[in-house]
């Protein structure tokens, strides 16, 4: 703000405005307190609201996961699975970042495919062989009993 007198517009005073104020204090008893009733039956009230409420919850949880149990099983195993995943991705990104362990398990993985391939893909009756076994395996997994 321009305190300058001659640079003020027409009508306006720069001479500072004064206030007070006036503040009246009770001189009763100090640290007195309200009284308080004694009267608890709004309080009641809301309390047995509130545990009511509360004794019914176990209720309703154990009601709709027996009503939703299929897809509450599903949707668990899927975020169980997604975890998992992430948990997976992330150790192997550690593992990776060390030196000659990539190479080495490349190497690895090489040698269990070479092996893999001599032992069931090489000759027709091994084929059969993994058929066979693979076969047995879908069965298990499926619950079909063993002719």
């Amino acid at each position: 703000m321009n305190s300058d007198p001659q640079n003020q517009p027409a009508g306006t005073s720069t001479s500072p405005v004064e206030t007070s104020a006036s503040i009246e204090v009770s001189s009763g008893t100090p640290g007195a307190l309200s009284t308080v009733s004694t009267d608890n039956t709004d309080w009641n009230e809301v309390s047995e609201k509130v545990f009511s409420y509360i004794d019914m919850v176990p209720d309703f949880v154990v009601r709709n996961f027996n009503k939703y149990r299929q897809p509450l099983t599903k949707i668990g195993i899927f975020l169980l699975a997604v975890i998992s995943v992430a948990i997976a991705d992330g150790v192997l990104d550690v593992v990776n970042a060390l030196p000659l362990v990539a190479p080495l398990l490349e190497l690895v993985g090489l040698g269990y495919t070479g092996w893999f391939i001599w032992r069931y893909l090489l000759y027709a009756e091994r084929r059969q062989e993994l058929s066979r076994d693979y076969q047995a395996l879908k069965d298990r997994v499926a619950g079909k009993s063993a002719e």
